[in-house]
């Protein structure tokens, strides 16, 4: 499925489509996002695994320098190895990753080429690895509750954006501010001030 509007490079639905796949039985999910950068890597807060696949000769070099995707993977894999560029990437990144925090998870950089049936089986291996780590050190079911509240965020956001911008006479107080020749922060400063409770008030009333 498309992203439908999320900016972090994965539909809110997917989660929901996963939930419903585990209970049907699938014991072993794929999510694949449309493409990352910096900032969309939702799909870390999805996953028990998140596997950072980049390709040689497409630029992917440049991107997996960017601080979001390589603190969001736990395993990163060089595709298409056999092209030239592989080996160069395969070594930016083991050099990206030695500037992880000391005592931190060192994710493998692993290769793949399926024209040389090559890296499938590792990969899988690596999974398997992490996976059983994961669980026996408590970091499975403690992700797992951090990805809940993460989606529960997700979800928050998406629905109170929608709702609000929803309202016609919200957008018309914003061009009635923005008329009057207050700058565009201020404005939203406004805004958010006309919707939220006031949290003396509040207190008082209680």
């Amino acid at each position: 499925m498309a992203t439908r509007g999320s900016l972090g490079g994965l539909a809110l639905a997917a989660g929901a489509a996963a939930d419903l796949m585990d209970v049907f039985g699938f014991t072993e999910i794929l999510l694949e996002t449309v493409g990352v950068g910096q900032a969309e890597i939702d799909v870390a807060a999805a996953t028990d695994i998140t596997v950072v696949v980049l390709n040689p000769q497409s630029g992917d070099s440049v991107q997996a320098m960017k601080a979001g995707l390589m603190e969001a993977g736990d395993v990163f894999v060089v595709n298409k190895s056999d092209l030239v560029g592989a080996d160069a990437m395969v070594h930016d990144l083991e050099q990206s990753l030695e500037l992880r925090p000391e005592g931190t998870h060192r994710p493998p950089v692993l290769r793949c080429s399926a024209l040389q049936s090559e890296g499938i089986a590792e990969l899988a291996d690596a999974i398997e690895t992490l996976s059983a780590q994961a669980m026996a050190d408590g970091r499975w079911e403690q992700g797992r509750q951090e990805r809940d509240l993460a989606r529960v965020q997700r979800v928050f956001h998406q629905q109170l954006r929608k709702t609000l911008w929803g309202d016609a006479s919200l957008l018309e107080t914003a061009r009635q501010l923005l008329a009057q020749g207050m700058h565009p922060d201020q404005a939203a400063v406004e805004l958010l001030a006309s919707v939220q409770p006031n949290p003396l008030e509040s207190n008082h009333d209680a």
